[in-house]
């Protein structure tokens, strides 16, 4: 199981450490998880996302009506999932966020996901 959380960050020696086992065992994931929501999902998103831009996913209608532009239409498809995989990175690793730069990248990655969310399909 892959903690997204930052429990293993914090040493075998922390108290909490039963705990949250004990959380991760009944739910699956443990609070650490939840003190920094934003890094969590975009660390279980970062990997995936990845691999979808590696799929050669199909290209959303409403970016190429009617298969016309064919590799362009790919490009720019493509264009727009890396985009959004390297603001998801920039997310994930949380501390890149304090940079003005990043975080404007970090902030359009949120933006292109609100707007491609459900043509994430393969």
């Amino acid at each position: 199981m892959t903690d997204y959380g930052c429990s293993s960050e914090l040493g075998l020696d922390d108290e909490r450490q039963a705990e949250w086992k004990k959380q991760r065992e009944e739910r699956g994931f443990d609070s650490t998880e939840l003190w920094n929501l934003d890094v969590t999902i975009a660390r279980f998103i970062v990997p995936r996302l990845k691999l979808f831009v590696e799929s050669e996913a199909g290209v959303p209608g409403y970016i190429d009506p009617h298969n016309k532009l064919k590799d362009k239409g790919r490009s720019k498809w493509k264009k727009i999932l890396k985009e959004m995989l390297e603001g998801f990175e920039i997310i994930a690793d949380d501390e890149s966020l304090y940079d003005p730069i990043r975080s404007k990248k970090a902030e359009k990655a949120v933006k292109l996901l609100a707007k491609h969310y459900f043509a994430l399909w393969n």
